[in-house]
């Protein structure tokens, strides 16, 4: 049976931040809060029992509202990556974005993304809703957009999130978390990165300008050290090549599974 806890984090602009925390009974731990929908912390038994922290995030309120530039845990919108120019166009009509990064371009949401607001929550047994209202015009997106992401854990020590949108206008939605992981557990620093054997199952990951900024093209991964589709230590992937790896990579599919 999983067990989840309610309680105060801080409070934002005469909000209370909310944290909601699961345990299994392996002893598998997750924390959420309610500023950002954010993921603060997972904690995984090893093979001895010894809980291990494994995802990155900050001990308090003020690290998510003061610090976070990297986007520690945090649910990101309206739309996760980069557009390029800041402004796009919907049936003939242009929509200029706050522009956040390089002077020109629009990443992760804009000024005020979704990371940096208070959602709402209800919880429903083991499940915790997250919900925010971002207005028709919010960072110069289109619509009354209502996003729902859903937290859940269950006793097979699984992380359960759906990302639900519903908007008044056609508009631009890519919702994602963006949590940075070492599988080995913060005390063995940030080295041990490194010695992880990553495997993805991709054959092309999408192709973007030295700003990072998609062209809408593909690059297909055999003989570059972007495949990863057999097992291969991180550490060395990565002396394959500089700047890696901040990259899409386009997950191969079969029907409605993803392999």
């Amino acid at each position: 049976m999983v067990h989840l806890l309610e309680q105060d984090f801080g409070t934002f602009k005469n909000e209370t931040v909310k944290k909601y925390t699961w345990q299994t009974k392996s002893g598998f731990k997750v924390s959420v809060i309610s500023y950002g929908a954010n993921i603060q912390s997972i904690l995984v038994p090893d093979k001895v029992g010894e809980l291990n922290d494994v995802v990155l995030g900050f001990d308090d309120l003020s690290g998510y509202v003061e610090r976070n530039e990297p986007y520690l845990g945090a649910t990101v919108g309206r739309c996760a990556n980069r557009i390029r120019g800041a402004n796009f166009q919907i049936d003939g009509a242009e929509y200029q974005l706050a522009k956040n990064v390089s002077d020109h371009d629009h990443l992760h949401g804009g000024l005020v993304g979704f990371d940096k607001v208070n959602w709402n929550s209800v919880v429903d047994g083991s499940k915790v809703t997250f919900s925010y209202l971002s207005k028709d015009g919010e960072e110069g997106y289109p619509g009354d957009l209502l996003t729902n992401v859903i937290y859940d854990v269950t006793d097979d020590d699984v992380i359960h999130v759906q990302f639900i949108a519903t908007s008044t206008k056609k508009t631009v939605i890519n919702l994602t978390n963006h949590s940075y992981f070492n599988l080995a557990g913060h005390d063995a620093g940030a080295e041990e990165i490194y010695n992880h054997v990553i495997s993805i199952n991709a054959d092309k990951i999408t192709e973007t300008t030295p700003q990072s900024i998609p062209t809408g093209g593909f690059v297909n991964v055999g003989g570059t050290p972007f495949d990863l589709r057999i097992p291969v230590r991180l550490g060395d992937a990565m002396k394959q090549g500089q700047n890696l790896f901040d990259d899409n990579f386009c997950i191969n599919t079969y029907g409605n599974k993803v392999s």
